[in-house]
């Protein structure tokens, strides 16, 4: 029987590894241009082989300070593993052999893969790779991950390596025991600048000559917001509005009499009709018309994630957010969070600060996800037809300002301790993929499509029970009915905020599963919200969407990130307090001015 083989893909952030995992295991893993994407081990199978790789979060060093960098040291002194392929920015060699010298001191099977080689080329610059081995005593394989250069030769190195294990009689490591960080990077700078032929050429950097506007002093935060606002500028244009009232029309005519009709055809029961047409239909098609401006965002944020610009996003407002407690590494959780809270906690991880990690898990929630999109664009196409993108940019912007308030806040009474020092990888440049970003805007869409095949598909059949019987399973009026008697108990909390009608009280209740539910009751139980609504209680209304619970898997994962059920009761209390408070402001302020 043919030997299985395990590696492991270890190297800094940014390096590459999830592209190279993406090559050879044909992966669905999405790959970003800043650091911190893999925030959890993945494996899978190279592609028609026997071989296992395992893609460790990025860590700059073996002596970890982040769960995510601990998870990785753990990993590869556990000894599970046939070797280690070290992936390596070719672009940034000297600080990444660091990891090198001390992966070596492990006494593992090492292969180094000096990947992002194409760039090296373009810039008319050369590595010696035999000039590395003889000082590292390990194989260097030049590799360009995102066209798949030499990824078959890496393999086959690795087997090698895993077999023979690595010649040490050569190594400078060896030679010259590194017990102190100094001595290893003296050993990394001496082993670079003997491999490393820079050119001469004299052109100058594309990264640097952008990043002169991009990151200048008085500019950088106002072209941040521009760039911000044009991206929900052509997010919800008028094309991507007429597509969604083509799909809104298509489930509420075509698909709902096609659905009544075959029912009635086959003799159905009436409320078995009801539930199919007024209920499921309704309810899903209420959420996937709103799918073209979620697919047009997620596009956007993706080309500017794979472009490299939001990492330098997170440096710009390092100088805005540390003064309320938070780093500017903070902010690419906030980021990822745009797309679902989730994973946004989860990316906290990366965070070595503890005092830091907790705030930010705590604030991520405020952070408006694509679950709250349908919300928004549901009311500013009734209210505010002519300025939706400034009124959705600016609920986006209340977000990020209630996070970061809250951040100071819970930075001066939650937590005690120092902040860490910023360090942040600054990734140069690159052309966006068109591979990755449309596996970036699939993986967010196809969990836009799961929620409403699964836990919508479901909420909307309860919705519908709960509207159309009372208590006594007997059928009911607007008036009798469970949901609109549970709605009225709940109701007077949220009549100073301008929206104490029981319909409204109905669809913030079920948002708690998922904010998608929103939208969708309101569907169910007849809700026209320009009857319901003014346009300051639209306003308030979205705003304490944007605010309240995320929903129920929000919770669940702070309560299993921080190891604490009383830290996620608190967060899940905050968020509603927090919520009902800038709610009652803005809708007061609102009423003042007249609006």
């Amino acid at each position: 029987m043919e030997k299985q083989y395990t590696f492991i893909l270890a190297g800094n952030p940014n390096c590459g590894k999830s592209t190279v995992f993406n090559e050879l295991t044909g992966s669905r893993q999405y790959v970003g241009n800043w650091p911190g994407v893999t925030v959890e081990t993945k494996e899978g199978f190279v592609k028609n082989s026997n071989i296992r790789l395992i893609d460790l979060p990025g860590t700059y060093s073996l002596s970890p300070s982040s769960i995510e960098q601990k998870l990785a040291r753990d990993y590869i002194k556990s000894g599970t593993a046939d070797a280690v392929i070290n992936i390596v920015d070719a672009t940034n060699l000297e600080r990444n052999l660091f990891l090198t010298t001390q992966l070596l001191e492990l006494n593992v099977p090492v292969v180094v893969a000096l990947n992002m080689m194409d760039v090296v080329d373009k810039q008319g610059e050369n590595i010696n790779t035999e000039v590395l081995e003889s000082y590292l005593g390990i194989p260097f394989v030049p590799i360009s991950a995102n066209k798949s250069n030499n990824l078959d030769l890496l393999m086959e190195k690795a087997i090698e390596v895993s077999k023979i294990g690595n010649k040490m009689t050569n190594c400078a490591v060896c030679k010259k025991p590194c017990k102190t960080s100094s001595q290893r990077y003296n050993l990394a700078s001496e082993a670079t600048r003997a491999a490393y032929k820079k050119s001469n050429s004299g052109k100058k950097n594309m990264t640097d000559e952008i990043d002169k506007l991009l990151l200048n002093k008085y500019l950088a935060i106002p072209i941040f917001l521009l760039i911000m606002f044009s991206v929900f500028s052509i997010t919800f244009g008028g094309f991507a509005s007429g597509i969604s009232d083509f799909i809104r029309g298509f489930f509420d005519e075509s698909i709902t009499n096609a659905f009544r009709f075959l029912l009635n055809s086959v003799n159905a029961q009436s409320w078995i009709v009801m539930l199919v047409t007024d209920g499921i239909i309704k309810g899903i098609g209420a959420i996937l018309s709103f799918l073209p401006q979620i697919v047009i965002l997620f596009f956007l944020l993706a080309l500017l994630e794979d472009s490299g610009y939001m990492v330098r996003a997170a440096f710009i407002l390092d100088k805005v957010m540390r003064p309320f407690g938070l780093g500017g590494k903070a902010f690419i959780p906030m980021v990822i969070g745009f797309g679902c809270t989730v994973p946004a906690i989860m990316a906290t991880r990366t965070l070595e600060n503890k005092k830091e990690r907790l705030i930010t898990v705590l604030i991520a929630p405020f952070m408006s996800c694509s679950a709250r999109l349908p919300i928004y664009i549901l009311f500013t196409g009734v209210f505010f037809k002519q300025y939706q993108q400034v009124v959705i940019f600016s609920i986006y912007i209340l977000g990020m300002m209630v996070a970061v308030l809250s951040g100071f806040i819970f930075s001066k009474t939650l937590s005690k301790g120092d902040n860490t020092n910023f360090l942040l990888e600054i990734p140069p440049y690159r052309m966006p993929t068109l591979k990755n970003i449309l596996l970036h805007v699939w993986e967010r869409v196809w969990d836009f499509v799961e929620r409403a095949a699964t836990i919508i598909f479901i909420a909307s059949i309860i919705v519908w029970f709960c509207g159309a019987f009372t208590f006594m399973l007997k059928p009911a009026t607007a008036e009798n009915s469970i949901i609109s008697i549970i709605g009225k108990i709940i109701a007077p909390i949220f009549a100073p905020l301008g929206f104490g009608d029981w319909r409204a009280s109905a669809a913030v209740l079920t948002g708690v599963a998922a904010k998608e539910m929103v939208v969708a009751t309101l569907s169910i139980i007849g809700g026209d919200i320009s009857q319901i609504f003014t346009r300051a209680s639209a306003i308030s209304f979205m705003v304490f969407t944007l605010l309240y619970v995320s929903c129920i898997a929000t919770i669940a994962t702070i309560k299993s990130e921080l190891k604490s059920v009383k830290m996620a009761i608190f967060a899940t209390f905050y968020q509603v307090f927090a919520a009902w408070i800038v709610s009652f402001i803005v809708y007061n302020i609102l009423r003042w001015v007249g609006i």
